[in-house]
């Protein structure tokens, strides 16, 4: 089972009967309150935009908002309050590639989250394997372009159906291989580009290696890579591909 959960910086154009709707504690449209009042009978999410010490269901990272450090340190926080199920709302690549590296660095298990990815296809889905993670999202607004029957337009989600109970006890992990099915074979003498090589060096950064993130696969880099593959008993070559993403992105 699945639901779907509109939300609009506008609460009089989310149209009523749906099981759930996203509004925001603080910052610009705060409209929180106004959608628990005008919809008592549904689940209502409440982001922060600002973090710190806010107390909220989730938080919100996104450009002017939080970035992915501030919502780990922000995740933290909250679980270490007694939050057993924190949400955490960003895009796809955001998820895919830098927060994993914030979360590690705060000792934030990521399955301990509900993972509320912004992937919009036009199509209602929760993102996973097929989008180059290695678990499902608890929850993806796939659309910024939801027509209402009153002709507005406003953001959809589609939520899980364990969005709103415990974390579940089979955590929705696949085999490290999918997660680098859409990832670039990098090493120092070419592949990908500059944010593909600074996402490995933050990944080898958040790993202990003391490098700069810079965008360039130089012999710094190269020597961190090796070093990682040598711990984990890979072949030390250099080469981020896939039996190296998934160690660098601590899946494997």
């Amino acid at each position: 089972m699945t639901y779907q959960c509109p939300d609009s910086i506008d609460p009089s154009a989310l149209p009523a009967g749906y099981p759930a709707y996203l509004g925001y504690l603080d910052g610009h449209w705060p409209t929180g309150r106004t959608i628990t009042a005008e919809h008592p009978q549904a689940h209502i999410i409440v982001l922060t935009v600002l973090g710190g010490n806010a107390v909220a269901d989730g938080c919100d990272v996104e450009n002017g908002d939080l970035t992915p450090e501030s919502g780990a340190v922000w995740a933290r926080m909250r679980i270490d309050q007694g939050d057993a199920r924190p949400i955490i709302y960003a895009s796809l690549n955001t998820w895919r590639y830098q927060l994993p590296v914030q979360l590690a660095s705060h000792a934030v298990n990521v399955l301990r989250l509900r993972r509320f990815t912004a992937h919009y296809t036009g199509t209602p889905h929760l993102c996973g394997p097929q989008c180059g993670l290695s678990w499902t999202a608890d929850a993806t607004q796939w659309t910024d372009a939801f027509r209402t029957p009153a002709g507005r337009v406003i953001d959809m989600s589609l939520l899980s159906g364990t969005f709103f109970g415990p974390i579940p006890t089979t955590p929705t992990t696949v085999d490290p291989e999918v997660i680098v099915r859409q990832l670039p074979t990098i090493s120092e003498h070419g592949g990908g580009d500059v944010a593909d090589v600074r996402t490995i060096q933050a990944l080898c950064c958040a790993r202990g290696n003391v490098i700069a993130i810079d965008g360039i696969f130089g012999p710094a880099t190269d020597a961190a890579v090796r070093l990682e593959q040598g711990f984990h008993g890979l072949t030390v070559d250099g080469i981020v591909g896939p039996a190296t993403w998934p160690v660098l992105m601590g899946v494997a």
